[in-house]
């Protein structure tokens, strides 16, 4: 956002968004949740994708 005001998160350091992912990871391993690595490739994650999924909707099937 080249010109434009920087907000106030934007303002944060390094130490901030650190923290705030830790409460996303931590919330992740609650009960019910999935946490996907989406750092791999696209075929790699659509596996992990479809593994969790999986997992929710064969239940349900008949």
């Amino acid at each position: 956002r080249r010109g434009a005001a920087v907000d106030r998160i934007e303002e944060e350091d390094d130490g901030f968004f650190e923290r705030v992912r830790d409460v996303y990871l931590a919330r992740a391993r609650q009960p019910g949740y999935r946490l996907i690595d989406a750092s791999g490739s696209v075929e790699a994650v659509q596996r992990l994708l479809v593994e969790a999924l999986g997992d929710l909707i064969d239940p349900c099937r008949p």
